[in-house]
């Protein structure tokens, strides 16, 4: 999985220009994301990524590098470099 995949993303839903996208922003006060639109933009990445991701594990996200660290999990990922992408 390459991180700039998962940025495009969060652009997309927040506006925020790619290159300020950080691990450590929140998805709900940094991103103005509500529960309805962590939603929309959780099927977005559900569908790039080939994973489902339930919701009872959605509640639990608060920053992005969570979410990083859930998608790297469920495809299979070992880790996450997040300014140049990710390794295996």
């Amino acid at each position: 999985m390459e991180i700039d995949r998962l940025k495009s993303i969060i652009n997309e839903y927040t506006g925020i220009p790619v290159n300020e996208i950080d691990a450590e922003m929140s998805l709900r006060s940094d991103m103005a994301l509500d529960s309805f639109q962590i939603i929309a933009m959780i099927a977005s990445i559900e569908n790039e990524f080939h994973i489902v991701i339930p919701e009872f594990d959605i509640v639990e996200f608060e920053t992005l590098r969570d979410l990083a660290d859930y998608i790297l999990e469920q495809t299979g990922y070992s880790g996450a470099v997040w300014n140049t992408g990710l390794t295996t």
